[in-house]
């Protein structure tokens, strides 16, 4: 009786051990508010690689978007009742000296928007630098709204800015993927 004990005690040992590492193991994905989903990972040669896009929800605003597995680590969302402005971690860490993460205006690539009423692109939401329509649904217009100037380091060495461009020059192939939840 004993042993039978004793062998039931570990195998509850093991199966507590091995549930433990299974959840150490299957990760995490940490959000910026919303839900950000997609952040399965797969190995290559030792290295963890997330090919995966990154697919944001925004409940409140009832709207998602796939961001590139690229983009993974360098941007950041900060969400406003009408929707969420998307910017560059790096270049909002190096022009913003006095603000909290995402605060301080810099690094803007997007602000994606829901506001009521139904206007086109000929009469959008905003008017100050370029607003794309991505959806007109249930009397509330759904929008992109780019930077009307320019949001990041002016040098022409800095990678930083380099990083900013490249992720902007994306921004039409991501408002693709854009749809109503």
């Amino acid at each position: 009786m004993k042993k039978s004990m004793r062998g039931l005690h570990l195998s509850v040992v093991c199966i507590f051990m091995a549930a433990v590492m299974a959840v150490m193991l299957g990760g995490c994905t940490e959000g910026t508010g919303g839900i950000a989903s997609g952040d399965t990972a797969g190995t290559t040669a030792g290295t963890t690689v997330n090919s995966e896009p990154i697919l944001y929800k925004n409940e409140k605003n009832e709207f998602s978007i796939m961001f590139p597995a690229s983009w993974r680590d360098l941007y950041g969302i900060v969400e406003y009742d009408n929707g969420v402005s998307v910017y560059h971690k790096a270049t909002d860490k190096e022009l913003n000296t006095e603000g909290e993460e995402g605060q301080g205006g810099y690094g803007s690539l997007i602000f994606l928007g829901k506001k009521l009423g139904e206007y086109t692109q000929d009469d959008p939401p905003v008017k100050a630098g370029r607003c794309q329509i991505l959806l007109v649904k249930d009397g509330f217009t759904y929008y992109g709204s780019f930077p009307s100037d320019v949001q990041y380091n002016e040098d022409p060495n800095s990678e930083t800015a380099k990083e900013y461009n490249k992720m902007s020059a994306e921004l039409d192939s991501i408002m693709e993927t854009f749809t109503v939840l």
